[in-house]
């Protein structure tokens, strides 16, 4: 505890916010056997307001499985003539839908699903954690904080069971973001795209020096990364420390060097957790 507060093969497109972004070479759509576009595991290299307008054209065969509009009348993909063509009209009604899809309405459901992988930690550690209108379950991170923070900590702290308490930090709120940790995230995916009427699926084989499929990585990026830093916040200003879950000791044994005014303790929680964890 601590009380502180690939590059992928392809052209190198200077983005409208000057950052180097780089589009790779897509393959051909490649589709299942129910006729869903195969989304290569660099397909979202960033997230799409940070994308040059190359990628758009690029990518823009993979449009027809996004937009609910181009189906035929038994639901399977179909392009009307007029949507041909990769013109200028035609990449930019594909931007559009890019950036509505992947935009807030992606962020928010990863946000959403983090939430409710939270919800199921607690309620596994018999702390229920009731969502908006008594729903069975957490739909967002700060309900689970507030049970933490005002159910969960004050009698822990009072009884100096500490260690107990730095697990249920760690389970709850850092397990679900650790690499290893996707299943919540495929599932918010597949429930994502069922929404949007999206016929895509990601593809099971990385590129190289990939290990997540870059769709899954932003999904959790955004889905956690807020709520993960208004956590170490609300760590400081109930607890004063902080639970780091990236700092390491040093070979001899040692903690990290310590800033001033603060200081480091250890804590073996080992006996909190279960053999899935």
């Amino acid at each position: 505890m601590s009380n502180t507060g690939d590059r992928n093969e392809g052209a190198l497109i200077m983005s409208s916010r000057s950052a180097v972004v780089t589009v790779p070479d897509y393959p051909p759509v490649q589709t299942d056997e129910e006729g869903n576009a195969i989304l290569p595991s660099n397909f979202l290299p960033a997230m799409v307001d940070k994308l040059p307008d190359d990628w758009f054209i690029q990518t823009f065969n993979y449009f027809p499985y996004f937009d609910r509009n181009q189906r035929d009348r038994n639901g399977e993909v179909y392009v009307p003539p007029s949507l041909r063509t990769a013109n200028t009209a035609n990449v930019k009604k594909w931007k559009e839908l890019a950036v509505r899809i992947f935009d807030k309405s992606f962020k928010d459901e990863g946000r959403y699903h983090y939430g409710l992988e939270i919800g199921r930690m607690s309620e596994a550690d018999g702390h229920k954690c009731e969502g908006r209108k008594n729903a069975r379950r957490c739909e967002t991170p700060d309900l689970a904080q507030k049970v933490l923070f005002e159910q969960v900590a004050p009698a822990l702290i009072k009884e100096d069971k500490l260690g107990e308490l730095v697990s249920y930090a760690w389970k709850w709120f850092h397990v679900p973001n650790l690499e290893g940790n996707n299943g919540w995230v495929k599932y918010g995916l597949q429930q994502f795209f069922t929404l949007h009427d999206a016929r895509v699926i990601l593809a099971d084989e990385m590129m190289a020096k990939q290990r997540v499929h870059s769709i899954a990585t932003l999904f959790k990026k955004y889905g956690t990364q807020s709520s993960i830093r208004t956590f170490k916040t609300n760590q400081m200003k109930n607890w004063k420390f902080v639970v780091e879950v990236n700092k390491y000791r040093k070979n001899d044994g040692l903690f990290p060097e310590a800033g001033e005014g603060e200081n480091w303790s250890a804590h073996n929680i080992e006996g909190y957790l279960t053999d899935k964890i």
